[in-house]
């Protein structure tokens, strides 16, 4: 994936688990297992806003030093795991956790306020040679677990799509040969750069002669 027209353009990214291996300077960051699962060094940047699962707030990062909870920009959710599709777009407190990051995320991108996603570099496969788009090596068992939760996701994607469409929650995948093509439209990483960056405002300065001084205005009643 052009990766690094992602790195050069001003949008918003959301990526899951050790993906930073591969696109190290990500908008926000989403994690659901425990913190030893991925890069500690990741934990201490201060320039990436981090969702991690509350129940893992007090592990020690690296298994030593300091718990996950005292690191930069760290934000925590709690999930409901008796959840159904029907309840996506609840206003609930907990995510749902469907044993996939990726539903999960794509919760989170609602309530964060998002309402185009792209999916970048979302195949929905695995293979034990290259199973992880960072450096991993899988025993067959877990090369199984990753493809059966592959399997989860599109199975889930297509029962949620009518969903996502009343409420206005477009997906559009980028992955070139991603499963989820035969589910929702497909468009190249770099026309839905160009897109999103003519539909995106032009900042405008407000001269300091038309700011407001504080004074002018009461304070709302309580």
């Amino acid at each position: 994936m052009p990766l690094e027209r992602l790195e050069s353009s001003r949008l918003p990214t959301l990526a899951l688990n050790n993906v930073l291996y591969t696109y190290p300077n990500p908008t926000m960051w989403l994690t659901a297992d425990k913190p030893d699962c991925y890069g500690a060094h990741f934990f201490s940047r201060p320039d990436i806003i981090k969702f991690a699962y509350m129940n893992y707030r007090d592990d020690l990062v690296g298994g030593k030093g300091r718990p996950l909870s005292s690191h930069p920009m760290m934000l925590f959710y709690t999930i409901d795991q008796s959840l159904k599709a029907e309840n996506f777009f609840d206003e609930l407190d907990p995510f749902i956790w469907w044993r996939s990051v990726f539903p999960t995320a794509l919760q989170a991108a609602w309530r964060l306020g998002a309402r185009r996603v792209y999916l970048v570099g979302c195949s929905f496969l695995t293979n034990q040679q290259t199973p992880y788009a960072w450096n991993a090596k899988l025993t067959d068992e877990q090369t199984r677990w990753s493809q059966a939760t592959y399997n989860d996701d599109m199975r889930r994607l297509r029962h949620l799509k009518p969903k996502f469409q009343e409420h206005g929650f477009q997906l559009i995948s980028c992955t070139e040969n991603s499963r989820a093509n035969e589910i929702l439209p497909y468009l190249q990483l770099s026309n839905a750069i160009e897109r999103e960056l003519e539909l995106m405002p032009q900042p405008t300065a407000t001269a300091t002669s038309e700011l407001k001084h504080s004074s002018e205005f009461k304070l709302p009643e309580a």
